[in-house]
């Protein structure tokens, strides 16, 4: 008989079957070790990501000539959040779909 599991389990249940109850059993081999696998593949993945983009500003970036204009300051500050709000909308509209 499979044995009550921790939360990280059992919120992998409730994405998987949509069910859920207080009393709620999940196998701990199949979705735990898989759950906390893709976490560590994920925060790697972002670690080098980061990494990466930081060499990139540090070596690349003084070598392109972008002017300091008020305008270019705007668009830097204001494009990752323009990117994540169409992103959202974007997820938004595909979930309201289905």
């Amino acid at each position: 008989m499979p044995k009550k599991v921790g939360k990280d389990c059992i919120c992998r249940f409730i994405v998987e079957t949509g069910r859920y109850s207080a009393n709620s059993y999940v196998p701990q081999k199949i979705l735990c070790r898989t759950f906390m696998g893709n976490q560590l593949r994920f925060v790697l993945k972002l670690l080098l990501l980061s990494a990466l983009l930081s060499l990139l500003i540090k070596y690349v970036g003084p070598s392109l000539s972008i002017p300091t204009t008020g305008t270019n300051a705007l668009i830097i500050v204001l494009l990752p959040i323009v990117i994540i709000a169409i992103a959202l909308l974007w997820r938004f509209q595909a979930q309201k779909q289905n």
